[in-house]
Formats: C-alpha cells, structure tokens, sequence
C-alpha cells in the first residue's frame, strides 16, 4: 500500500513539474495582453458643502458676496429701481444702521437696472420685487432676511 501511495506521488510531481513550468513561460498568444494590475485602494472622495455659483468678477454684488464669504463677514444688499424720495429716505435708515455694524458687516447698494449688476439681480431674483429691497447675508451665504419698501434700524438689527 506505501508502494501505491509512493507511485501516485511520484506521478503528480512528474505531471505538475512541467506545468509549472509552462506556466512561466512567456505565451506567444498573449504577448500584447498586459496583465492586470492589483487593485489600490483609493481614499475616500472628500465630499463639501455646496458653493454658490461661479462669481464673475464683472459686478461689484456678486463680488461683494464672495468678499463677505471669505471673510466670514455678513453682507447687507439694498437693491433699488429709482432714486425717488422714499427710496432715499430707506437709503438714510440703511446707511445710518451699516455704520452702527461695520466691525462685523459689509453693506452695498445695487441698482437693478445697471446692466453690470445682473448677475446679482438674477442670483436673488429680484428684478420685479418690490423696490428699496434689503437682504441680509449670513457669512455662510445663507438668506436671513429680507426688507422690502419699508423697514426700521431695529427690523435691520433683529
């Protein structure tokens, strides 16, 4: 019985010699195959926050929202049609409480028919509200408010 177990050992390492033997040889077959690589675990991809859109450099609120962003400074827009009375009247209220806010706040006016400053006017989408309009920029980008026709230092403020 040792005999049989002998022989069949013998005739395995007689056939597998020369297949190992084979398979390390180049194969003519497949000499413009390139084997494949092992494969490299990748890091995961860093997710982010959403950004806003691209900022033209061409209009000063678009700019004036990445400035603020930068920053970490809150960006008060007041956007207007017209340079009549009640316009200007919000214009001293606004002015008056930017200057009170400055450490910490960044304020610009933009009128909606200045070409230049589409890019704004469509970004808030207010090229038919209701004019003097005041938005108020978290640091973020984030909206936290909106003051259409009238408003008070202390709405401003709040």
């Amino acid at each position: 019985m040792r005999k049989d177990k002998a022989v069949i050992l013998v005739a395995l390492v007689i056939l597998l010699v020369p297949v190992t033997a084979i398979a390390q040889q180049a194969n003519p077959w497949f000499e413009d195959v390139e084997s494949p690589q092992p494969a490299v675990a990748q890091p995961a991809p860093v997710v982010q926050a959403p950004q806003p859109p691209p900022l033209p450099d061409t209009n000063k609120g678009m700019a004036a929202i990445a400035r603020a962003q930068s920053s970490n400074r809150y960006l008060f827009l007041f956007f207007l049609s017209a340079q009549d009375e009640p316009t200007l009247a919000m214009w001293n209220v606004f002015q008056t409480t930017m200057s009170k806010v400055a450490n910490r706040a960044d304020a610009l006016g933009i009128n909606i028919l200045d070409p230049n400053e589409q890019p704004v006017v469509k970004y808030f989408n207010v090229s038919r509200a209701p004019m003097p309009l005041v938005i108020a920029l978290a640091p973020n980008g984030a909206v936290m408010g909106g003051f259409p026709t009238s408003f008070t230092e202390a709405q401003l403020l709040g």
